[in-house]
């Protein structure tokens, strides 16, 4: 839906939401799907230890999947997601499935590494790669976000 076509179901006036505002989002054949704050009595501690996650107010695909050691791709894929758009209270898998293919092997896989180009950032290298910067920053031992040209980075 584009920015105009929400402002227009709404009747808002200007680009200016405001937390908890409540705002029609389109349709569907029974129900409208609005996003609003949640209830007072909702539980703050949204992670369980059954591997869910239970979307707040500000949150997004990409916090949610830093903070579960996630990427994106994966958050979409654990819980078939087809877009970017998560809603309040919605209930998310955080955690992946063991596979017979994450077995730990027994010879060390061999390195990976990346040289860091111009226009580079920690964001694109790790989204190209199938990590999080977390990660990035943790295997490279960087204490900042900082990265330059020509900088070698490991990716495992």
């Amino acid at each position: 839906m584009s920015i105009d076509g929400l402002k227009s179901l709404n009747n808002l006036s200007s680009n200016f939401i405001y937390p908890g505002q409540v705002l029609k989002v389109g349709q569907s054949s029974n129900q409208s799907n609005t996003v609003s704050k949640p209830s007072a009595s909702q539980s703050t501690n949204n992670s369980s230890q059954s591997g869910s996650y239970t979307v707040k107010a500000g949150d997004s695909l990409w916090k949610i999947a830093t903070e579960h050691g996630l990427t994106i791709a994966q958050l979409k894929s654990l819980n078939n997601l087809t877009s970017n758009t998560i809603y309040v209270n919605q209930k998310l898998t955080v955690t992946m499935k063991k596979s017979v293919n994450d077995v730990i092997p027994t010879t060390k896989a061999p390195t990976q590494g990346y040289t860091v180009k111009a226009g580079d950032s920690l964001w694109q290298i790790a989204s190209a790669h199938g990590t999080t910067v977390n990660r990035l920053k943790a295997l490279n031992k960087l204490n900042s976000d900082l990265i330059y040209v020509g900088q070698h980075l490991r990716l495992n």
